[in-house]
């Protein structure tokens, strides 16, 4: 998949740090509200992914796979606040470019 992945629906990050779709509900179909239901999924994933960690009893393998868990939710959470400030970004420039003028 490219790089510019369309934010709309369940997201995953490959293994080369891409964002890429697995399915697209139809509700969002704007990639800004997209964006905003993401955060509290990741929120679950990286507070559930913590807590297994902890737990003492757990093979090292099993505490190394929640912590891969941990550090790819993060990632997917800098990913989407990124592409916001760029969105963002553009919207202003936009905006700018209305007021004053192409050049």
């Amino acid at each position: 998949m490219s790089k510019k992945a369309q934010y709309g629906g369940f997201c995953i990050i490959t293994e080369n740090n891409n964002v890429e779709n697995m399915a697209i509900h139809p509700e969002n179909t704007k990639p800004k509200k997209a964006l905003a239901e993401l955060y509290p999924y990741l929120d679950e994933v990286i507070a559930i992914a913590q807590g297994k960690v902890k737990i003492e009893k757990k093979a090292d393998g099993d505490r190394q796979a929640w912590a891969r868990i941990i550090v790819s939710a993060t990632q997917a959470y800098g990913k989407l606040i990124e592409a916001s400030e760029i969105d963002e970004v553009k919207q202003r420039i936009d905006a700018l470019e209305k007021t004053v003028g192409k050049p």
